[in-house]
């Protein structure tokens, strides 16, 4: 999307392969939510992504690699620091 808010459609081999991996793995987790793995095709996958399947497998993989890459990256969000300080009280929520 450009600054004005207009959708501008990337020339193949441009966009950032690592951003477009991304963008997959997004799309794979949404259609494995909404329909489970079992009906989760290929297909839906990348109409979702707007990629071709080619991108898809040469990007990611086949199924069951993008179904470990999606809970893999949504797993992240979950990591936190060791030295994270456990809320018990105020006095330990006022050192934070």
């Amino acid at each position: 999307m450009n600054d004005n808010g207009i959708h501008v459609k990337t020339p193949p081999g441009r966009r950032d392969p690592t951003a477009v991996r991304q963008h997959i793995l997004q799309a794979a987790f949404a259609a494995f939510r909404k329909s489970g793995y079992a009906t989760a095709s290929m297909l839906e996958i990348a109409m979702r992504a707007r990629v071709s399947k080619r991108e898809l497998y040469a990007l990611v993989g086949n199924k069951h690699e993008m179904l470990v890459a999606s809970i893999t990256e949504h797993a992240k969000r979950f990591d936190v620091p060791a030295d994270l300080l456990v809320l018990r009280d105020r006095e330990t929520l006022a050192r934070c």
